[in-house]
């Protein structure tokens, strides 16, 4: 694997929390992911992000500072993060 599983591990226990208490929420992808997802506008991912008032950005190992946290700060929600540690 090309990347760690921290994203993934995140993903998978926000998914858990959501259901363990009969929360209303996301965890994983709203949008196409790969290049479509990062060179093209997507209603369903801007929906998702206005849609919500929690939002938790793991960011890639490596690969910090992207959009998405810069995007969901712009929705307005409440937003977590890991620290960006390779700006």
């Amino acid at each position: 694997q090309m990347y760690g599983r921290f994203r993934d591990r995140v993903t998978e226990r926000v998914a858990a929390i959501i259901s363990h208490h009969n929360l209303s929420g996301t965890a994983g992808l709203v949008s196409e992911r790969g290049r479509i997802g990062r060179t093209s506008t997507s209603r369903s991912y801007a929906n998702a992000l206005m849609g919500h008032k929690i939002v938790v950005v793991a960011q890639r190992d490596q690969w910090e500072d992207h959009l998405r946290l810069y995007e969901s700060l712009a929705g307005g929600a409440m937003v977590m993060s890991d620290p960006i540690t390779h700006p």
